[in-house]
């Protein structure tokens, strides 16, 4: 009796079949991939950390495509877009940088180095902010000082413009020339000494300021123009302002109560 004929035909798996037979999915960003994209080298420091002493240990039971490697090659759950980056110990902590050299990532000689370098940084960082802090505090009644001139230059250059459209008699702006010109040099001498901390008395006036000599020829500069002109104005100079004689008019210290307190301290 003659067998049963079978007929039969063999599948092969095509290209794309193959390729996800041996494709990961990423544990990160869970796209499929390749497995070469989850394969990544060991630094030397990684390696000891994992036990391979002199590189890749077992060469002759690694895959054909690591064999002779002297670097350990693993391969990781993350793909290469998502594996952890490499150790840069400007974006980490000292904490973190040690964490790196337990886990295998750097040599914990380095780590010292680095740690020792951003503790030495950040104690530079700090005595900057202190004596930045300290410079504006004794800077701050000069800058209180140099902010009323330059207000007070505004209105100033502002008045000389609309005189001079207006045709306005010559007494007139002389004296608010003259005026411009000595806060102009005024405002020059506070910048100078807000920058070298010159300490200012809080009962200077503007006179003391100015000086007495350039005082007197402001005043009689000013008394020179008529009374109509001075009242159509209707507003009197900051430097010959007998009302408020002083230049901290006004000023607020920063930070009094602390500043008190730190002084208390050192005491």
């Amino acid at each position: 009796m003659d067998a049963p004929y079978i007929d039969y035909h063999e599948t092969f798996p095509t290209r794309w079949e193959i390729t996800a037979a041996y494709a990961i999915c990423c544990a990160k960003c869970h796209e499929t991939k390749l497995a070469k994209h989850f394969r990544r080298k060991l630094t030397r420091a990684q390696a000891v950390a994992r036990g391979h002493a002199l590189g890749m240990r077992n060469q002759d039971a690694q895959p054909r495509y690591l064999k002779g490697e002297r670097i350990a090659t693993v391969e990781s759950k993350f793909c290469t877009k998502c594996q952890p980056g490499h150790y840069k110990p400007n974006d980490m902590t000292v904490k973190e940088m040690y964490l790196a050299a337990y886990d295998g990532k750097v040599s914990l000689a380095r780590v010292n180095i680095d740690a020792e370098r951003k503790q030495a940084k950040a104690s530079k960082a700090k005595r900057r902010a202190v004596s930045e802090r300290w410079a504006m505090w004794h800077a701050a009644p000069w800058v209180h000082v140099r902010e009323r001139l330059k207000a007070e230059l505004l209105i100033t250059t502002r008045r000389i413009s609309y005189y001079n459209k207006k045709k306005a008699p010559a007494v007139l702006l002389d004296a608010l020339t003259a005026l411009q010109d000595a806060m102009s040099i005024l405002r020059a001498r506070c910048t100078l000494n807000t920058r070298i901390q010159v300490p200012l008395d809080p009962t200077t006036t503007w006179e003391d300021l100015i000086g007495a000599p350039v005082m007197r020829q402001l005043c009689a500069i000013w008394d020179a123009v008529p009374v109509e002109l001075i009242w159509r104005a209707n507003r009197t100079p900051l430097l010959l302002n007998k009302a408020q004689p002083l230049v901290l008019e006004g000023y607020v210290a920063p930070n009094q109560d602390s500043i008190d307190r730190l002084n208390l301290v050192k005491k």
